[in-house]
């Protein structure tokens, strides 16, 4: 008879500490998207630096910093930062973008950006996001995709035997 229950996932791990603590101790919270993030061609936040002004890029992480200060125009203009665990990328969301997004930028921890890099100086760079979306959201999406891929190749399989 087996004794005891089995050990839990990372990812259960992860989930009980940021339940239990606030913060993740096991491995990034991140961590758990990373084979669809990298699938996805998402830059990690220690890239940035490397990547020239104007290219397009994703990146992904858990909201640290959210701010909306005044603006002499009267428009809006939202910063995000993003923890990916090798550090924080900012992101510019300007009205067009707010108008496709904005339920995502004040409601989700966890998500996925786009946009251009914006080259501020030697080592300053920024995101002047295009959009945002939903890591978990994606995730299902993408592990709906993998699974019915996956279904597909076994059926195809069984035809040729």
């Amino acid at each position: 008879m087996p004794k005891g229950n089995p050990e839990p996932s990372n990812a259960e791990k992860v989930a009980n500490e940021l339940e239990l603590l606030n913060m993740d101790l096991t491995e990034h919270v991140i961590e758990k998207y990373r084979p669809m993030l990298d699938e996805l061609g998402v830059v990690y936040a220690n890239e940035l630096l490397e990547i020239r002004n104007k290219t397009n890029v994703l990146v992904a992480g858990i909201r640290v910093a959210t701010q909306t200060p005044p603006m002499r125009s009267g428009k809006r203009v939202v910063f995000i930062s993003l923890d990916d665990g090798s550090g924080c990328s900012d992101a510019t969301f300007f009205d067009e973008a707010q108008k496709r997004c904005s339920h995502i930028l004040f409601n989700t921890r966890l998500m996925l950006i786009g946009g251009k890099v914006r080259r501020t100086g030697a080592k300053g760079v920024s995101i002047m996001a295009e959009n945002a979306w939903r890591l978990d959201e994606l995730w299902e999406q993408w592990q709906l995709k993998k699974k019915l891929a996956t279904t597909e190749v076994a059926a195809s399989f069984d035809q040729a035997s």
